[in-house]
């Protein structure tokens, strides 16, 4: 997370092969950036905040099957709680610095 100068935040994500195949990589892509669009008030701004996941790790949004709808939203909600949680930390490191 770096301040960028501009009135709104903007997003980057950077997802390793190592994560799987690009189906996955860009489903986990998707789930990122709508989760980021769903809370982008909530955030702060003036930042541009990067994603990367380089390490393979064994979670739950990994087993969710692309056509269950309701285990998806379930990806969602555990993913919308991780971005805000981490963007909140950084956002603290960020001002404290």
């Amino acid at each position: 997370m770096a301040a960028n100068g501009l009135p709104f935040s903007r997003l980057g994500v950077s997802i390793g092969r190592a994560q799987g195949n690009a189906v996955v990589r860009n489903r986990i892509k998707r789930l990122i950036r709508e989760v980021f669009r769903l809370n982008q008030l909530e955030m702060p701004s003036g930042f541009d905040i990067l994603v990367t996941m380089a390490k393979r790790r064994h979670s739950r949004m990994q087993r969710v099957p692309p056509t269950t709808s309701g285990k998806a939203s379930y990806a969602l909600a555990a993913m919308n709680d991780s971005l805000l949680k981490l963007v909140g930390l950084c956002y603290k490191k960020q001002m404290n610095s």
